[in-house]
């Protein structure tokens, strides 16, 4: 009987380098899941920030700009105080148009808005803004009844009110425009996209820009200063990643 559990020697040996085989093999896939999971932009959304977002988060985040002429058919001052972030102008040139596509949410007018071209101003500029900025939304505005020009205008916005607005009105079409801007889910789900398509090493610039301009509080301008510096080049890649980080630095 000894000299048969001698002879089984061998089996308890490969039974021992089995065991630590194994156990290495499962160090090795934790860590390598470790590596993969830290090199994904999911490593910088907080945990059930997905859950978590809500209408109200976008409402204090959301640019929204008033371009016309007649201010006074804005209740800007009733919508200021109900907590939106309204900047209203009278007039713009043309060269400030990167400016105004900077804004998540425009009212637009059609005449007397552009300086360079009174008449067809409105429709230069929205045709820009587009280029600019596909996801920006853009309600046209007009208190005229006809206007042959206004055909294509309104064509071009996502929505269209007859001027003066009420304050319901205007609060109607920023909270429709904040869900569709800020929708979580999509969100997320273009910047994954965005970073999937960035090579390895631009990849990990990005994410630890990320994190570095999160951990040190920076706002989202400087954010898309340093994804210019890693060579994101397209203002559409820079401009999903820059709407996540604005949210996420508002919900942290």
């Amino acid at each position: 009987m000894i000299e048969f559990f001698r002879s089984c020697d061998w089996i308890a040996n490969v039974f021992g380098i089995v065991v630590v085989l194994v156990t290495f093999a499962i160090g090795l896939w934790k860590w390598l899941l470790f590596k993969i999971r830290i090199q994904k932009i999911d490593s910088v959304i907080p945990s059930q920030f997905e859950s978590t977002w809500s209408a109200a988060s976008g409402k204090h985040i959301a640019t929204v700009a008033i371009v016309d002429d007649q201010p006074l058919d804005f209740p800007i001052d009733e919508l200021t105080l109900a907590g939106f972030n309204i900047s209203s102008f009278t007039q713009v040139h043309l060269v400030d148009i990167p400016k105004l596509a900077s804004y998540d949410i425009v009212f637009l007018d059609i005449k007397g808005i552009v300086k360079d071209n009174p008449e067809y101003g409105g429709l230069i500029l929205i045709a820009e803004l587009r280029r600019i900025n596909p996801t920006q939304k853009i309600c046209a505005v007009s208190s005229r009844t006809f206007d042959p020009t206004a055909t294509e205008f309104f064509k071009q916005a996502d929505s269209q009110k007859k001027k003066p607005l009420t304050a319901q009105e205007c609060k109607a079409v920023i909270e429709t425009f904040i869900q569709q801007v800020f929708d979580v889910a999509n969100v997320i789900s273009n910047a994954r996209a965005v970073y999937a398509s960035m090579p390895p090493k631009q990849k990990k610039v990005v994410l630890n820009d990320f994190k570095h301009s999160l951990l040190h509080n920076e706002g989202a301008d400087v954010f898309d200063s340093t994804l210019s510096a890693a060579k994101v080049n397209t203002s559409e890649m820079r401009r999903v990643l820059v709407l996540l980080y604005r949210m996420i630095h508002h919900a942290c």
